[in-house]
């Protein structure tokens, strides 16, 4: 898996008690990141694995392993959420 760190637009599901779940994002075509596309696309998040909160300081990073469905094929790869600036990232691929 590479280490990317592409922001993200992202719809994702709140609930009270609970931090956000990524249930759709889409890529834009990043000209300072060689491994992004060419036109946007929109993910449909399958299937979440597991999700961690990492906390280094006062600041929190909810990562969340992921799985979708590109071409037929299933990728996996890693979100991360930014609380603090309610950013989405797409860690690794």
């Amino acid at each position: 898996m590479k280490i990317l760190m592409i922001e993200l637009e992202t719809l994702c599901y709140y609930n009270r008690r609970e931090y956000p779940r990524p249930l759709r994002f889409k890529i834009l075509p990043n000209p300072n990141v060689p491994e992004t596309i060419e036109r946007p696309v929109i993910l449909k998040v399958s299937q979440i694995f597991s999700s961690r909160v990492i906390e280094k300081g006062k600041k929190k990073t909810i990562v969340y392993e992921c799985i979708s469905e590109l071409s037929s094929k299933k990728i996996q790869y890693d979100l991360k959420y930014f609380p603090d600036t309610q950013s989405w990232y797409l860690y690794r691929y």
